[in-house]
């Protein structure tokens, strides 16, 4: 038979001896990097590029001491390559069906025309002044003020349609719409004005 347990003085028989707690191994805890992934899942899911994650996790304020502390990757853009690599991609749906650019109707493709058209005017209008006496530089007399004239509309159509995009970009179709309407005319008046003032005897 085995003798009894000698207990320590002090101690009640009905308790047991104190057993010092085992350390968790190492192996046995979570990966921080998984419960990382698991935490930014939608956002890393939804992601194109690694980078896009890096800039995440430098916009938390994630340093690069802190990232090789906590998951072991020397840097923040080898974390989002992990990242990366361990959630599935999975793109959000745009909402509804896409819009297609060619479904218009009849009258936006009328008006469509026309305004292709509307090049082609320019030059019947243009007709008569380059039928006339030639310059000093040996071309017709009025040579020199479409060009000019061309040249500042180009400008000008330049400037009033990157303009106009921006406004739409920035979601205001009622800006853009002014700025079209506004400027439109401004541009005719301007061009017209140009070639006035080369063309010969002014």
């Amino acid at each position: 038979m085995s003798g009894s347990i000698r207990m320590p003085p002090g101690s009640r028989p009905d308790t047991l001896p104190y057993v010092p707690r085992q350390r968790r191994p190492s192996w046995a805890e979570p990966d921080p990097v998984d419960e990382l992934a698991k935490r930014l899942e939608e956002f890393i899911a939804a992601a194109v590029h690694p980078d896009e994650i890096a800039a995440l996790l430098e916009s938390d304020g994630m340093s690069d001491d802190q990232i090789r502390e906590r998951y072991g990757c020397k840097d923040s853009f080898s974390l989002a390559e992990e990242l990366y690599e361990r959630v599935e991609r999975r793109h959000p749906e745009p909402p509804g069906p896409a819009h297609d650019p060619w479904q218009i109707g009849l009258l936006g493709c009328l008006l469509r025309g026309v305004v292709f058209a509307l090049p082609g005017l320019g030059y019947v209008l243009g007709a008569p002044l380059l039928a006339g006496p030639q310059d000093g530089l040996g071309l017709p007399a009025g040579t020199v003020p479409l060009l000019a004239g061309a040249l500042c509309g180009w400008t000008w159509n330049q400037g009033l349609a990157h303009r106009a995009y921006s406004w739409l970009g920035l979601g205001d179709k009622a800006a853009s719409r002014r700025s079209l309407l506004v400027g439109a005319p401004m541009g005719a008046l301007l061009g017209s004005l140009v070639a006035l003032a080369v063309a010969p005897g002014h």
